[in-house]
């Protein structure tokens, strides 16, 4: 399944984030930097190449951290992604 409607990263760093061609990629910076929706961009366009067999995986030191990135998430993807909610901490 090829989503449409796209994602268009912010010039400058979530550009560079985003045409990086190294596997794994250090992107710092102040709170509203635009880093989680950066990452989610990346899983979107990795979704779009493996499709329903895309899995991905974010970590926060709390669950309390994830919250905001988690309500950005689901208006991003809407349908097209299903969140699993670990709330007893096993796999």
């Amino acid at each position: 399944m090829k989503i449409v409607t796209g994602f268009k990263p912010q010039p400058g760093p979530q550009h560079h984030f985003l045409t990086c061609p190294a596997d794994i990629v250090v992107y710092g910076g102040a709170r509203g930097g635009g880093k989680s929706f950066a990452s989610l961009g990346e899983f979107w366009c990795h979704s779009e190449d493996w499709g329903p067999a895309a899995k991905g995986l974010m970590l926060r030191r709390s669950r309390e951290d994830l919250k905001d990135t988690i309500d950005v998430a689901r208006q991003m993807y809407g349908d097209a992604a299903e969140w699993k909610d670990n709330v007893d901490g096993v796999l």
